[in-house]
């Protein structure tokens, strides 16, 4: 029985979701043992070697300067994103960073979508406001230690934010005769970005077989790039966002099935509220 295109973006979109949320939580991990950026460097590498192993096997074709270019664009706006996410983090502003910028990496495509392919409707721009809420719900959690300067936390989440939301974007206008190389290009450029941070912060390069983890995260980090990319040649730019920009619930529950963290109210609230927003954008 074949699935229709609608809906098998959908399930490509939520398995984004899915896999970067593991990735996510996995990055957690790892970085309780070597530096996030050393962990950023060898996830983009075995990120790198998946890609490289399916230009071989589906024999894709080399794309146009204008998709390498898109790439390239969504390869640097990835890297703003992730610089500013750490950096936030690393400043004790988790509560402000992390709710902030994942509402607005979802806003973003749904702005640009609805000037480029129209209104989606009023069923799913309900969806998107129960998922916008859901993510902020889903998202919030308790900083570490008081944040000295609160204003300091929202200028590095509109910055993460703006950065995974273009990144969303640009992926978003990858042709679909052209997945994987256009891809690698990402992967280049944020693996560039991992080394001169590690430069400039005087890290040392370790190998990666005391934590496994670093390699892992790369495979599913570039897995939800795959399922991204591909939900993006079934469905609207837009609802592949939004419904992919639900990974923090996946986190969220890892965290609680394999650290046995308990899940907050909010976050309860939250998963609710995303589950619910599947529902009425997949009507």
């Amino acid at each position: 029985m074949l699935i229709p295109n609608y809906i098998m973006g959908v399930l490509l979109a939520l398995g984004a979701a899915f896999t970067w949320g593991t990735g996510d939580f996995g990055g957690g991990l790892a970085t309780r043992k070597n530096n996030q950026y050393l962990v950023l460097m060898w996830s983009s590498i075995s990120g790198l070697v998946v890609l490289f192993v399916c230009v071989f096997i589906f024999k894709e074709n080399m794309p146009s300067l204008g998709q390498i270019g898109y790439g390239l664009l969504a390869g640097f706006m990835g890297a703003l994103g992730m610089s500013a996410l750490f950096r936030g983090l690393s400043l004790g502003h988790a509560a402000s960073v992390a709710p902030f910028s994942a509402v607005i990496t979802a806003i973003l495509p749904v702005i640009f979508s609805t000037f480029t392919q129209g209104f989606p409707g009023l069923l799913k721009w309900g969806g998107f406001l129960l998922a916008l809420i859901g993510i902020w719900f889903v998202a919030h959690i308790k900083a570490e230690t008081p944040e000295d300067n609160p204003r300091e936390g929202i200028i590095l989440a509109v910055l993460a934010g703006v950065g995974f939301g273009c990144f969303f974007i640009l992926v978003g206008q990858f042709s679909p005769s052209n997945v994987f190389i256009p891809l690698i290009v990402t992967r280049l450029m944020a693996l560039l970005t991992a080394s001169a941070l590690m430069l400039i912060n005087r890290i040392r390069l370790e190998s990666p077989r005391k934590n496994l983890a670093m390699l892992w995260i790369g495979l599913l980090d570039v897995s939800g790039n795959i399922c991204y990319v591909l939900a993006r040649q079934y469905i609207r730019l837009d609802v592949t966002a939004v419904l992919s920009s639900l990974y923090p619930a996946a986190t969220i529950l890892w965290a609680r099935l394999i650290l046995k963290e308990k899940i907050n109210p909010y976050q309860k609230t939250g998963i609710i509220l995303c589950l619910a927003a599947i529902v009425l954008i997949t009507l």
